[in-house]
């Protein structure tokens, strides 16, 4: 992008207070003219990078850059998403969105395309991906979002400028909670969010305290010998958000942690609570690494089931194995 391309003078703030560094770096680089054809937004699902990300796109369509106006139709632009009742972008729509970035601007000025998530793109679109990379049009500005790099092909990263998101501090996430809504239980919430706040909001507009108790109503039945593992498990990957039931046995394997540590009790139904007194706390942190690997895999296309299978199966016997 050369500089003649920069508007000036216009003054922007990021969606979120944890996006402020992020923003300021984008903002750098569009003001001095840097601002490369392709921008890779990585970090974990609930931080808001599709919304910064739009405003970005918002501010290079020579909108104000805080405005909702990008939540519209606008000529000059093209989401790419999973289409309805797909998980994943099909090659097709890449071969779309090349198209889209040849034709000429409908108002004279920048193309632009988002792809959220990227890492949901087939192997053959995101091979379909590299030309449009490759070979950029002038006045053209592609953004991606993805939960990490290496959930997608390499090819496609090194020609990203890359902005990195992480769940921003306990305080922070709290702070901004309790602006939304005055609630008494954000706390447990944020946690069981893994940090993410925006993923917080959305438990707050479920039936939270249901959920739990469903969640550990299944794990109950599977310590008790009365409920199967993989029958648990492919309940649970058929859960409109499947990332909760992970994010609610990271909670759970934390505060065995602490209350082993502690020797306090943890507020849990007697069968939970009888298991740190017979296993050694490092198989609980054995355990706990296993959550976190299937957590990071989430957002990518591993298989649901499986995974959910392989945290279940454990507590059959008492974690002794994990």
């Amino acid at each position: 992008m050369s500089t003649a391309d920069v508007k000036t003078g216009t003054t922007t703030e990021a969606p979120y207070p944890w996006q402020h560094s992020q923003w300021a770096q984008l903002m750098d680089a569009w003001q001095a003219g840097r601002l490369p054809h392709a921008v890779l937004l990585l970090g974990p699902a609930g931080l808001g990078k599709e919304l910064l990300a739009r405003r970005l796109i918002d501010l290079v369509l020579g909108g104000k850059g805080n405005s909702q106006r990008f939540a519209g139709a606008h000529p000059d632009f093209l989401p790419v998403v999973p289409a309805e009742g797909k998980t994943a972008i099909a090659v097709e729509q890449i071969r779309e969105l090349g198209e889209h970035f040849s034709l000429k601007s409908h108002q004279g000025g920048f193309k632009c395309a988002l792809i959220s998530p990227a890492h949901r793109m087939t192997t053959n679109a995101a091979n379909s991906l590299l030309k449009t990379l490759e070979e950029p049009a002038g006045s053209t500005l592609l953004v991606l979002t993805s939960p990490s790099g290496s959930a997608l092909p390499a090819t496609v990263v090194s020609r990203c400028l890359r902005t990195r998101f992480s769940t921003p501090s306990r305080e922070t996430g709290l702070d901004w909670l309790r602006s939304v809504e005055s609630r008494d239980d954000w706390e447990p919430l944020l946690e069981f969010a893994s940090g993410a706040p925006l993923r917080a909001c959305e438990l707050a507009q479920e039936d939270f305290t249901d959920l739990e108790k469903g969640i550990t109503r299944d794990l109950l039945t599977i310590i008790g010998q009365s409920g199967e593992p993989a029958q648990v498990a492919a309940r649970w990957s058929r859960a409109a958000a499947p990332q909760l039931y992970v994010g609610w046995l990271r909670s759970l394997t934390c505060g065995l942690i602490r209350s082993k540590s502690s020797s306090m009790p943890l507020g849990q139904p007697f069968e939970i609570e009888k298991i740190i007194k017979n296993i050694d706390i490092r198989s609980l942190y054995k355990y706990l690494d296993e959550v976190y690997l299937v957590t990071a895999g989430m957002d990518t296309s591993m298989n649901t089931q499986l995974a959910f299978e392989s945290l279940l199966i454990p507590w059959s016997h008492g974690l002794e194995n994990s």
